[in-house]
């Protein structure tokens, strides 16, 4: 959640202070996948290891989002940009 509302702030007109957040955001969303994973495997267990489909479409979906999370160039760059403020257009 938090690192949805900092994106929804990120405009050229936002505060550089929140640009110091924005930086380490990648880490909240693997944090939140891993929570994740470790829910679907305590489900799992509570079916005594039975397969399920359901379970393993999303265990499979989410370690790929890991491992994206995890080793994606694209992102590092992602979450190090911050827009630049605008100029004042106004000369005096």
């Amino acid at each position: 959640l938090v690192p949805t509302i900092i994106f929804s702030l990120r405009r050229p007109s936002s505060s550089r202070y929140l640009a110091k957040y924005w930086r380490y955001m990648r880490w909240p969303l693997l944090v939140a996948a891993l929570a994740d994973l470790s829910w679907l495997i305590i489900q799992a267990s509570q079916s005594y290891y039975q397969f399920s489909l359901y379970l393993a479409v999303q265990m499979v979906m989410l370690l790929w989002v890991i491992l994206y999370l995890v080793r994606s160039r694209y992102l590092k760059h992602f979450f190090n940009d911050w827009p630049e403020p605008e100029k004042s257009a106004k000369k005096a």
